[in-house]
C-alpha cells in the first residue's frame, strides 16, 4: 500500500498505483482474520465476524449477537 501511495503522488504512476492498491486489498482482508457463524434467531449462515469483535449483527434479521471466541487446542 505504501508503494501504491507513492506511485499515486506522480502523474505517471496514478494508474499503476491504483491497480496495485486494488490488488493488495484482498491481502488486508485475509490478514484481519475472522469466522463465519449462523444466526441463532433466523438461521442465516452467511454471517462473518472479524477477530477481536465481541458482538455482531445478523445481516438478515439485524439481531445483535454476542460472539464467544474459543481458542483451538491442537
Amino acid at each position: 500500500m505504501l508503494i501504491s501511495v507513492l506511485l499515486c503522488l506522480t502523474i505517471i504512476g496514478i494508474l499503476p498505483g491504483l491497480g496495485l492498491a486494488f490488488f493488495s486489498l484482498p491481502f488486508f482482508a485475509i490478514a484481519l482474520g475472522g469466522a463465519r457463524y449462523s444466526c441463532p434467531n433466523c438461521g442465516h449462515d452467511k454471517n462473518f465476524v472479524t477477530s477481536g469483535k465481541v458482538n455482531d449483527s445478523c445481516r438478515r434479521c439485524k439481531q445483535n449477537i454476542a460472539v464467544d471466541w474459543v481458542k483451538n487446542v491442537g
